[in-house]
């Protein structure tokens, strides 16, 4: 195994306990594990789910007992209209389920979702990886640099 898969792997199965935890909701496993690889590696704590934005049971299986700094939200398969329901069905399930709503940043390949959903911070793929780690810096504002220094490699 090298380096780069064991320091990933070894993130995802313990965590970094001074990591903003980012919940990647992204139905692809492919595109999933690439946002999480993206996120260990700035030091951030991704926190996978394999769900879909129709299907909100994920939310109910979140740990959002250690907080969710941001949510990485993928609404490519569906149409503008659906996606900004279903944005705010979410929403309401987090709110209803874990309290406080973390902010939400969109991933999308449909330019009309781009363009059309004007309440949200939108990524349209394909998208430079630091494009999405400059959107997430800015949409999680304090960040304890010495402590994460310290963190375990």
């Amino acid at each position: 195994m090298t380096l780069l898969a064991s320091r990933f792997d070894d993130v995802m199965r313990h965590g970094c306990p001074t990591a903003e935890r980012v919940l990647v909701v992204e139905n692809n496993p492919g595109i999933n594990a690439f946002l999480c690889c993206a996120l260990t590696f700035q030091k951030y704590q991704p926190v996978p789910v394999h769900g879909t934005m129709a299907d909100l049971t994920w939310i109910d299986l979140v740990d959002s007992s250690k907080g969710i700094a941001l949510m990485l939200l993928d609404v490519s398969l569906m149409p503008l209209a659906l996606a900004g329901a279903s944005l705010h069905s979410v929403q309401a399930r987090w709110r209803s389920v874990h309290g406080l709503i973390p902010p939400i940043l969109v991933l999308t390949t449909s330019p009309l979702i781009y363009n059309g959903l004007v309440d949200y911070p939108i990524l349209l793929k394909p998208f430079p990886v630091r494009r999405l780690l400059a959107f997430v810096q800015e949409m999680i504002p304090y960040r304890d640099e010495a402590a994460l220094e310290r963190s375990p490699r």
